[in-house]
């Protein structure tokens, strides 16, 4: 994801958001895509994630949107200062609340 998608995730008038720094996006996605998306978990990776997390709550963030599927094999609750949004979950919510609806 480049800084455009990132824009487009959490484009909104109503909210402030954060994005990440060059650097740091840089670091999400080689995480991403040469460690989680082969179930390679490693602890540095949380750490810089971590680190990523930590500097967007320094800026003013209250929460983190945890935007790509396997981010949640890194991050739980517990890794973040501030509250976590797994779209991943509030996807499969929004769909089994919408097929029960029908």
């Amino acid at each position: 994801l480049n800084g455009e998608v990132y824009h487009l995730l959490i484009s909104t008038e109503s909210l402030n958001h954060y994005i990440p720094n060059p650097e740091d996006i840089e670091t999400v996605n080689a995480v991403i895509y040469n460690e989680l998306v082969v179930g390679d978990i490693r602890d540095e990776s949380r750490q810089a994630y971590r680190a990523v997390i930590d500097d967007l709550s320094n800026k003013g963030a209250q929460g983190v949107i945890l935007g790509c599927t396997e981010i949640t094999l890194l991050i739980k609750p517990e890794h973040s200062p501030i509250p976590t949004y797994d779209t991943t979950y509030l996807h499969a919510v929004s769909a089994v609340d919408w097929a029960l609806s029908q």
